[in-house]
């Protein structure tokens, strides 16, 4: 069981930066948000005809956003009544992959067609959008520098900034479903959708290793 739940009834998980929350997202019934600390469970958005295709935590603050197949992104504040506010309509389209900028001032949402952009999270106004992949955006990161990391369906791993793409980097073996920067920002892995990882070295471009699970004879 996960916060309540069997596992094949949640879709989306979200960790919080400093590790104190992890919150599921269930179609049909809504978001949970278990504080490890404690144990606790609680609802923070409960509503049958919810959809989620990404969660995440805000760094700064706590602030949870999510993506839907249909095109929305929604902003739900944790504390303080746990306000809900719409940053994206329906109508484009599906959202993939959510992520927050180190400040969390930003937010980047890569979606079905290939598209990132950028929103200012106050305003939900786009500060930049452009043509990232071909096929879905699989996923986001920013780096503490402020770099944008971008994973696609097209087995590629991009890097950004401010809109502008630094570096392709090519070699994955699959599809790209996760990314994690080193605490200094040089270095970046990419994990495949052949449950491969592949590490690479920003600075040299290079790959640096592929870590494979271990076979079982």
């Amino acid at each position: 069981m996960l916060l309540g739940r069997s596992l094949a009834r949640t879709s989306v998980l979200a960790l919080s930066r400093e590790s104190s929350y992890v919150s599921a997202g269930s179609p049909g019934f809504g978001i949970r948000e278990l504080e490890l600390a404690t144990g606790s469970i609680r609802e923070v958005l409960t509503e049958s005809n919810l959809t989620f295709s990404s969660l995440c935590y805000s760094p700064v603050d706590r602030l949870l956003a999510w993506g839907r197949p249909d095109g929305t992104v929604d902003l739900l504040a944790l504390s303080g009544g746990a306000e809900r506010r719409r940053l994206c309509q329906a109508g484009l389209p599906a959202v993939k992959c959510l992520a927050f900028s180190a400040d969390g001032a930003q937010l980047a949402t890569g979606r079905e067609d290939g598209g990132i952009e950028i929103r200012d999270v106050k305003t939900g106004k786009i500060i930049q959008e452009w043509a990232a992949h071909k096929g879905s955006v699989t996923a986001l990161l920013f780096s503490s520098q402020g770099l944008l990391a971008s994973g696609g369906e097209d087995r590629t791993l991009k890097l950004w900034r401010s809109g502008r793409r630094e570096a392709s980097l090519k070699g994955h073996e699959s599809s790209i479903h996760a990314l994690a920067f080193s605490s200094d920002g040089q270095f970046v892995a990419a994990a495949t959708g052949n449950l491969s990882t592949c590490v690479w070295s920003l600075a040299k471009e290079k790959l640096l290793t592929v870590l494979r699970p271990p076979v079982h004879h």
